[in-house]
């Protein structure tokens, strides 16, 4: 994970760790007097810039994955044929992959908008701020699955270029590399990838 997503995510953390423990969030105990005082003073906004945050930070990363992928598939770096193509001409290899990189790509790019730019005054004028941090929660549950998609799409993608090219890899890479191709669909025909796509995101929750 780029080290944006990693930051993103250790704040994302912390900020809940914060937040479950606060005063405002939980009931107040008078241990003196022997009483439990509600205390709804809910105000989750730091919770909902986090998550905006840490949706940005996954867009980053995914934009720097998907570069990735259009190098591999361009002859001129890897050497191979283009998309990675081991069949009769016309074939497309997994030239495919970058649409599907790229369309999940637009989608968290559409997650990444901040949920907490949105405000309300309600009840009266007794609530005066929803920082609609549940909304920030919806998107970034969605937008992780996006993302597998889009790291999936690379992963896919490098195994097979390695494999094409036989590389010795070094020792600090080559278990994580026999560790997927142990995995994903060793055929190099065009076929459809759905499969290994789905492979390869079962690779990364693993690791994950």
């Amino acid at each position: 994970m780029h080290g944006a997503a990693i930051d993103a995510a250790a704040q994302l953390e912390r900020t809940l760790t914060i937040e479950m423990n606060a005063a405002g969030e939980n009931p107040l105990v008078d241990v003196q007097g022997q009483t439990v005082l509600h205390n709804g003073n809910f105000h989750t906004a730091y919770v909902a810039l986090a998550l905006d945050a840490a949706r940005a930070a996954l867009v980053q990363t995914a934009a720097l994955s998907a570069a990735r992928l259009g190098t591999l598939v361009e002859p001129a770096y890897t050497g191979l044929r283009p998309f990675l193509a081991d069949g009769p001409e016309p074939s497309s290899g997994i030239m495919i992959l970058e649409y599907v990189a790229h369309s999940a790509l637009a989608d968290l790019r559409q997650s990444g908008v901040g949920s907490a730019l949105g405000s309300a005054v309600l009840s009266r004028g007794v609530e005066e701020h929803a920082s609609f941090s549940a909304q920030a929660a919806r998107s970034a549950t969605h937008a992780v699955g996006t993302y597998q998609v889009v790291l999936a799409c690379g992963l896919v993608a490098a195994v097979r270029a390695l494999r094409l090219r036989a590389v010795e890899l070094p020792a600090p890479l080559r278990p994580a590399f026999e560790r997927a191709a142990a995995v994903l669909d060793p055929r190099t025909e065009d076929r459809p990838l759905d499969d290994d796509v789905a492979a390869a995101i079962g690779i990364l929750r693993d690791l994950g």
